[in-house]
């Protein structure tokens, strides 16, 4: 248990070796076999799911931000500007 730690090329092992392993499992090919695999159809209805939740989200911010600029341009800078008015015309008495 109290043993000191000991590296590879301590254990006598090179340090070549442990380069090579790596550089074999980089370079390994990715697929088994030429068949191509098609997603599963959990995988696709999940798909389905989030492209209409992205849509849907995409609809209600766009039309959100619609409301508030029609709100903004034809509510509250009217608003905005009688009160400025307003204050102009009170300093000018």
């Amino acid at each position: 248990m109290n043993r000191p730690m000991t590296t590879d090329v301590e254990a006598g092992q090179s340090a070549d070796c442990a380069c090579d392993v790596l550089i074999d499992v980089a370079t390994a090919p990715t697929t088994v076999s030429s068949r191509v695999v098609r997603p599963g159809p959990l995988r696709r209805l999940l798909r389905l799911a989030l492209t209409i939740l992205t849509a849907q989200y995409t609809l209600i911010a766009v039309g959100t931000g619609l409301s508030v600029a029609a709100t903004v341009k034809y509510v509250v800078s009217p608003q905005v500007m009688a009160r400025f008015e307003a204050i102009s015309t009170a300093l000018k008495r």
